[in-house]
Order: C-alpha cells, then structure tokens, then sequence
C-alpha cells in the first residue's frame, strides 16, 4: 500500500484540490466516498504521480461551514473551516441584522467569531457605537480597522496569529482591501498555486488558504449570500443567540 502523507487543503480548483505538503503543493483528487473536504482540512494522501495524488482520508475537524447543498453549483460546496471575524463598515451601512444572524451561526456551529469595523478613518454616528457596546457586553472582541491607512491592522494581525480564520461581511465593506493589506504578495501566491498544480485552474470563486507572514493562516473567500448560509430549527434560537443565554 501506498505511503499516507499528511497535507494541508488551502484551495480548491477547477480540476482537483491543491494540498500542500512540506511547502510543495500537489493537485489532488478525492476518493468518492469521502465527504466534501474543505480548505483548511488536514488530510492524509497518497501520492498518485510525481505532482499529483489521492485524499484518502479527512483528519478531525474543529468546526465547519459550508454552503447549503441546494444553493452550491456544479455539486461543489466550498467548506471553510473557522475562527471566524465577522466584516463590516461605516459604509456602506453597518447591517447589524446581518451581523446577528451570522453571529447565530457561528454559535450554532461552535465558532469562535470576533468583529472587524473597517473604514475608521470615516465618520461614525453615536447609534453605531451604541450596537458596538451591546456586542462587547455579550463578549466579543471588536477590532477597529481601517484599510486606507493602516489603523489597527498590527492588532488584527496579533489575532490572526496560529490560527486559522476568515472574514465574511456583506459587499462594500472593504474586506478584499484589508485582505491584500494583511497579504500584499497575495496575487504573487495565487499564481503560484495555479502554476505549480497545472491541471488545476484558481478562480475568483474558489476559497484560498494563505500563510501570514507574522504566523498563522487566512482563508480568502468570495461573499457568501446569506440564503446560502446553513440554517437550523427556531427551537435552537435559544441555545445560539447569546443575549438569549446570559
């Protein structure tokens, strides 16, 4: 039998998924009776050809988030393992329902989420900060940032350091502009792991794991629309919503 190597999933692409492996990253299949693998997903593989190779087997996980399955295309969820940092901004608007029902999520999904306000260089009304307060009350850490000029981002960076995280927001709030201020060679690195694969093609859509210089590891992801994200019965409302549970 072959020999079982350990890797690390950090993007899936149009032919296959990318799994690195002592800094090499090999263009992978999956058997089919393994469930969906998700970037940030360590699994153990076997090597199939001299750049290419076989998931075998998905390591335990610590959480998860996917899509729901009827809203994914071509029958591809794109998982994504969390903690997670909930993205919003002075402007556009500051969604705080959206907030809240994301907030649910992650608590549902036993997620570790935290909140980034971007664009701090802008304006902010007394009733936003007030909404701020409420979240803080309940125990989750805030970060204020801003991608125009650097505010906050060394903070940011200390709480993305040895974990795993992701943002997701609505649009408009500057989250693709903060994630290039935390990875400035991110295009360079995209590049990079569509020329080493060669049969895979990256694409906008596609989560990407990438390596923070300072520690740790940031998942880019497209948007998700809220009716994309999973739900689960009014009967847990309680259990997940934490001004319910305080």
């Amino acid at each position: 039998m072959a020999e079982l190597i350990e890797g690390l999933v950090i993007s899936h692409l149009g032919q296959g998924i990318a799994v690195e492996h002592d800094d090499k990253i090999v263009l992978c299949q999956t058997l089919r009776r393994l469930e969906t693998v998700a970037v940030g997903d360590k699994v153990l593989w076997t090597q199939s050809s001299p750049d290419q190779g076989r998931i075998e087997e998905i390591l335990p996980r610590r959480s998860l988030l996917m899509r729901r399955p009827e809203t994914a295309k071509h029958g591809l969820l794109p998982p994504i393992l969390i903690p997670s940092l909930s993205f919003f901004a002075v402007e556009p608007y500051c969604d705080f329902l959206l907030i809240d029902q994301y907030l649910a999520i992650c608590e549902n999904r036993n997620i570790d989420a935290s909140l980034v306000l971007n664009k701090t260089d802008l304006p902010q009304s007394d009733a936003i900060e007030k909404e701020l307060q409420d979240y803080k009350n309940l125990g989750y850490a805030l970060y204020r940032v801003s991608a125009t000029n650097t505010f906050g981002l060394d903070e940011l960076k200390q709480a993305l350091k040895d974990q795993v995280s992701i943002f997701a927001g609505q649009s408009g709030v500057g989250k693709s502009s903060l994630t290039n201020a935390i990875i400035p060679d991110k295009d360079l690195k995209t590049n990079t792991i569509s020329a080493t694969t060669k049969h895979g093609r990256h694409t906008t859509t596609a989560a990407t794991l990438y390596h923070l210089n300072g520690g740790g590891d940031l998942i880019d992801s497209p948007a998700l629309p809220f009716s994309d994200w999973p739900v689960f019965p009014n009967s847990s409302l309680p259990l997940v919503i934490a001004n319910f549970s305080h």
